[in-house]
């Protein structure tokens, strides 16, 4: 898709890693939580919400797919895919009509509904790139970034576009006058550098990438009525060998923030002791062995956070009963 096109609300198709192309909603960033928000990277990125999924992702616009309602008709009637959670998703999209009924229906089951107190409507044709509010109420659609400024970063022929066209315009006049490095150093440089981005891309979606996994790993070994297909067995073994092959990564893919939002080492646990599902045990164990201290830190943390809460309700009851046995005296008196 276009910049310049796109616009909260748009039904799209979004790809992420292994996963099929995924259909979507683009949405207003004013919306989103901050853990969400805060994996956003580049004013150039907007905000997809997934449907029949509870994730999001940041994602540019060029590599999303305006999802119409023939595609959706034809990917039904001739899909041979026996995903559910696909196939729901699909479902979905084809219900979707308003922009405010599903973010309305997606903050509740966030339980964030109560900003949309004072909020009549969320009209679609927003501007996704508008930046989430740091002052403002929630349901504002005004900002301290104009839509034309948030734009700009992104559409064609700007300043930003124009810059980096010169300087690639000056690095093919080095080669041009280099042609040993032209054709020695340039590629190989290339391909580290692109690897280098790849890698970065995907470290600052580790919490939706980790949510992602959790989904579709839920989906295909433990919600389920029958056991899994040869097909969902051979994703899931896919799934598996990505999540361990992170786990050298330094710094950690599967950091504190991406296991506590996404509580994917608690899904493998269920999947550790159940008896059916016994071929990933080992990497079960392999991985929450590696996990292990953050695990501790998180439950440490839940049990502080409980702590406080408790220590809280205590103090009010306290001064409650302090009031009450003074109020006693004063009628006694």
């Amino acid at each position: 898709m276009n910049s310049k096109d796109i616009r909260t609300g748009d039904r799209v198709l979004c790809k992420v890693g292994d996963f099929p192309p995924w259909p979507a909603v683009v949405v207003p960033q004013r919306f989103l939580s901050k853990v969400v928000y805060s994996g956003k990277r580049s004013k150039s990125y907007v905000c997809v919400a997934f449907f029949n999924d509870d994730s999001y992702y940041w994602k540019e616009p060029r590599h999303l797919t305006l999802l119409t309602d023939r595609m959706c008709a034809d990917w039904m009637k001739n899909s041979k895919s026996k995903d559910e959670a696909l196939i729901g998703a699909y479902q979905q999209a084809i219900e979707y009509k308003r922009l405010f009924d599903f973010m309305k229906e997606r903050l509740v089951q966030e339980e964030r509904e109560e900003i949309l107190e004072d909020v009549k409507d969320i009209p679609a044709g927003e501007d996704p790139f508008e930046p989430k509010p740091t002052t403002r109420r929630t349901g504002s659609t005004k900002s301290s970034v104009s839509r034309k400024r948030a734009r700009s970063v992104s559409a064609p022929g700007n300043s930003a576009s124009l810059s980096q066209t010169d300087s690639l315009g000056a690095a093919s006049d080095t080669k041009t006058a280099h042609p040993i490095l032209a054709s020695a150093s340039s590629p190989s440089l290339s391909k580290t550098s692109a690897l280098s981005k790849r890698r970065k891309l995907d470290y600052d979606n580790r919490v939706s990438i980790a949510q992602l996994l959790r989904n579709k790993l839920q989906r295909n070994l433990v919600q389920r009525d029958e056991p899994p297909s040869e097909k969902e067995y051979k994703e899931s073994d896919r799934m598996f060998r990505t999540i361990i092959n992170k786990l050298s990564n330094d710094p950690p893919f599967f950091d504190y923030k991406a296991l506590r939002v996404s509580k994917l080492y608690k899904l493998l646990k269920v999947i550790a002791q159940d008896e059916n599902l016994a071929r990933y045990h080992d990497d079960c164990n392999k991985i929450l062995a590696t996990w292990a201290p953050l695990i501790v830190q998180i439950k440490q943390e839940k049990q502080m956070a409980q702590q406080m809460d408790t220590s809280t309700t205590d103090d009010i009851s306290l001064v409650s009963d302090v009031k009450v046995g003074e109020q006693s005296s004063k009628s006694l008196n």
